[in-house]
């Protein structure tokens, strides 16, 4: 027992020598007496007279902030049943006027029984309040200025949106055009499809109904000139059918260059159209020839038939 109390009293020498050139305040938690001691400056650094209050746990929990005193008394707690190695936390300390000043708390000394159970612990109160409203000023610049350059991106994002909703709809416009475009193609396509299956359909009944049955009958009987004559009209009622969409490369042809390119096409040699017109094949040939210069063909006309 004298041991222990020499001990003490070497620590208590210890404490105050060291804490004297301190600016921290001192708590002492006695465990055995359930008491703890507050020094002068603990009192005065809140803005209390020097034992204003009693040294009790109860003293202090009333002056820490309500948001703060869960997360601190958990860290005493885990400090005491040895779940961390040292405390050390910052809290909120009710001043006598009122505000509320920034404490560092931090356990420094601590002594122990036979057991290794606590009988004492000494800590210190430091003053950070001016530190901690820096910190938080810095902070609320910090976030004033993330949030400033979060609505920046959210206007320039609203612009872009803007921008390229203006593009699309114009894009779609150019779109919607082009589509009425194509359809007014395919509609003409349709409708030149349509006129050439009628005439091609009025060239057949032509053919079927009148040249076929003509060139039969100079088939099987003697031609005579009225005959070749009727068949004439029939080619040239053919070739000249009153269309509105003739081709403009026809109408550079004579009458006999007509007759003669219409029984080309229908893949007749030159021999052949020359005894059908009863001309000789050289002006037949000459005929192919003046056909092909007046509509520009560079490649010939059936010339591998003669």
């Amino acid at each position: 027992m004298d041991n222990r109390i020499q001990t003490d009293e070497a620590l208590n020498h210890s404490i105050k020598l060291y804490y004297s050139l301190s600016n921290d305040g001192i708590f002492d938690w006695d465990f055995i007496n359930e008491s703890i001691y507050f020094d002068k400056k603990y009192f005065t650094m809140a803005g209390y007279q020097p034992n204003e209050f009693s040294g009790t746990f109860d003293e202090w929990k009333e002056r820490v902030h309500p948001n703060d005193y869960l997360y601190t008394s958990v860290s005493v707690d885990r400090y005491l049943t040895g779940k961390a190695e040292k405390y050390d936390e910052e809290f909120r300390f009710l001043r006598k006027d009122g505000t509320w000043m920034w404490i560092r708390a931090r356990i420094k000394f601590v002594t122990r029984d036979e057991n290794g159970d606590i009988t004492r612990i000494i800590g210190t109160h430091t003053d950070i309040t001016e530190k901690k409203e820096l910190e938080i000023k810095f902070k609320q610049l910090r976030d004033d200025k993330l949030v400033k350059s979060e609505q920046l991106i959210r206007d320039q994002s609203l612009v872009f949106e803007e921008k390229v909703q203006e593009r699309t709809v114009a894009l779609d416009n150019k779109i919607d055009v082009l589509e009425r475009y194509i359809n007014s193609l395919e509609v003409e396509r349709l409708s030149f499809e349509e006129i050439i299956k009628t005439e091609k359909d009025l060239l057949h009944k032509q053919i079927k109904n009148v040249i076929m049955p003509s060139l039969n009958h100079l088939r099987n009987s003697k031609a005579n000139s009225e005959t070749i004559d009727n068949v004439y009209d029939c080619l040239n009622k053919i070739t000249s059918l009153k269309n509105q969409k003739q081709d403009e490369e026809h109408k550079n042809l004579s009458e006999r260059e007509s007759q003669i390119l219409m029984m080309v096409e229908l893949n007749k040699t030159s021999k052949e159209i020359a005894a059908d017109l009863d001309l000789s094949p050289s002006t037949v040939e000459r005929h192919r020839h003046n056909i092909r210069k007046k509509m520009g063909r560079a490649k010939k006309i059936n010339t591998a038939k003669k």
